[in-house]
Parts: C-alpha cells; sequence; structure tokens
C-alpha cells in the first residue's frame, strides 16, 4: 500500500538561506520525525532541539498541539497524546477502533484541529473486502469517533489542514499532490502538482507554510497552489515529518487542553 512505499531521506546539515518571504515570520514551532523524536524549533535560526521521545516505532505521520505543553499525535496504529511537560503518553484510540475486519490492517494517517474542537484524520483499512479510505472525527470531549464513510480517497493523506469550515488540505507525498477537498463527502475541489514531497501543513498568523523532504520549510498558497522557499530546519540528521505550533488554531483549543488533562485513558 502507498503508506507502507514511504522513505525517510536522510537531513543534510547546511545553512538556512534567507528568501523573498521574508515578511513570513514562522512562530517557534515543535516537530517530529519518524522515530517518534520531539523537537522544538527556533523560529529566528530554523535549528531543532530534542525535547522528548515517544515510544511509537518508525510509523509516525503528524502531531497537533493543543496547549499546556500537550500534543497529539497520529502514530498510524493508534492516536496518542504526550504530554511534554511529563514526557508521558497516552493512547487515546487504535486504527481498529476507527476501521475493523477479520485479517485486515487498518491505518491513520494525517491530523488537523477543526474549527468545531473535532480532530481531523484519515483512515485505511485494508481487509478481506478490500480497500476503504475515509475521513474520521475524534471528539477529545466525548471520546467519540466518527466514521465518514461517504467521504473515500484513492490514498492516505500525510497531513491535513482545514482551511475553512467544510473545506480540508490533504498532502500526499508520493505522488506530490495536495488536494481541496470537502471532508464530509470527500469530493476534490482542486488539486495541485507540486516539485516538493510535502509532508506537513502548519500556519501562523494566516501564512500557511509545509514542511517537505530535505526538512525544508515553503510558504504555500492554497488559492494558486504556489511555493516560496522559507528556509531549511537544522539540528537533526533524521528526516522531519511533523510541524506545529504552539499556540491553538482557534480558542477552542484551550479547551481541549484541559479536556486532554482530565480524560481517562482508553
Amino acid at each position: 500500500m502507498k503508506f507502507s512505499s514511504i522513505t525517510y531521506p536522510a537531513t543534510l546539515f547546511i545553512t538556512v538561506v534567507a528568501t523573498s518571504a521574508a515578511s513570513a515570520q514562522l512562530q517557534d514551532s515543535y516537530l517530529s520525525d519518524g522515530n517518534g523524536t520531539i523537537f522544538h524549533l527556533d523560529s529566528d535560526t530554523l535549528v531543532a532541539t530534542e525535547v522528548g521521545q515517544m515510544q511509537i516505532g518508525n510509523l509516525f505521520t503528524d502531531m497537533e498541539y493543543l496547549g499546556d505543553g500537550r500534543i497529539v499525535v497520529n502514530s498510524a496504529f493508534a492516536m496518542m497524546s504526550y504530554d511534554l511537560n511529563t514526557s508521558t503518553q497516552t493512547t487515546l484510540f487504535t486504527s481498529q477502533e476507527v476501521q475493523s475486519e477479520p485479517s485486515g490492517v487498518s491505518l491513520l494517517s494525517g491530523l488537523t484541529l477543526q474549527s468545531d474542537g473535532d480532530l481531523y484524520f484519515t483512515s485505511l483499512l485494508h481487509g478481506p473486502s478490500g480497500r476503504h479510505f475515509a475521513g474520521a472525527t475524534y471528539d477529545p470531549n466525548t471520546e467519540s469517533i466518527d466514521l465518514l464513510a461517504g467521504s473515500p480517497f484513492p490514498y492516505l493523506y500525510l497531513d491535513h489542514h482545514e482551511i475553512s469550515p467544510g473545506r480540508m488540505l490533504g498532502t500526499e507525498s508520493e505522488t506530490r499532490t495536495i488536494d481541496i477537498f470537502d471532508p464530509s463527502t470527500g469530493i476534490v475541489e482542486t488539486s495541485y502538482t507540486l516539485d516538493l514531497e510535502v509532508y506537513s501543513f502548519v500556519e501562523f498568523d494566516d501564512v500557511l507554510f509545509v514542511l517537505t523532504s530535505g526538512n525544508h520549510l515553503y510558504t504555500f498558497d492554497h488559492t494558486s497552489g504556489a511555493t516560496e522557499f522559507y528556509g531549511t530546519i537544522t539540528g537533526t540528521s533524521d528526516a522531519l515529518l511533523g510541524i506545529t505550533v504552539p499556540t491553538p488554531s482557534s480558542a477552542v483549543a484551550a479547551g481541549l487542553a484541559a479536556m486532554m488533562y482530565t480524560r481517562r485513558r482508553r
């Protein structure tokens, strides 16, 4: 399956290059590589410093910061939370709780915090009845999972980003495409084919950035598909796959952080 064919190229240690996108300034962020190592990114130098380590194997796909030092991490076979303050991790739910079939393999991919407070991700079931791709949501308040069965996809997206309610970005690195689609129906509105292998989205001050292979950052205009080089992240020899800003992307995220702190473990 396409998800398992992704490779993680080695990172080159090179100097950050100045760019004409100087008006766009990324905030200090958190990053993770494919082995679950969590890094803090200095926005001025683009140097990553290790601040945590999760036990998730090498199938990490994305992360989302909820506030108060808490991060939700998609590890392909489970969704987990990680507390940077205590270095503890908790399993929220497994991929089989989203889609399950005898002798089937289920995977999760991509992650974004929607404006309604739900976490959106992509689900794949590969079993005796074939492959079933769909979007899904998780409500941290009720702990409920909603499989959006009416939103099929031809592959797993590595990451998602909500442009506005009802409009979602998805990046697929193997085909180097970024789609804009309706998460409730799966209908693709626009598809961009890039010369970049995009792993993750992050937005700050209304500027959208993409993290690509080689640990490069670009700005991305979802209205035109245009990209502009921003800089290269150094400080890690492994490929970075996820990035999230420590400022919650919406007002509801502060409430979500409290929910995550008090919730019971599944």
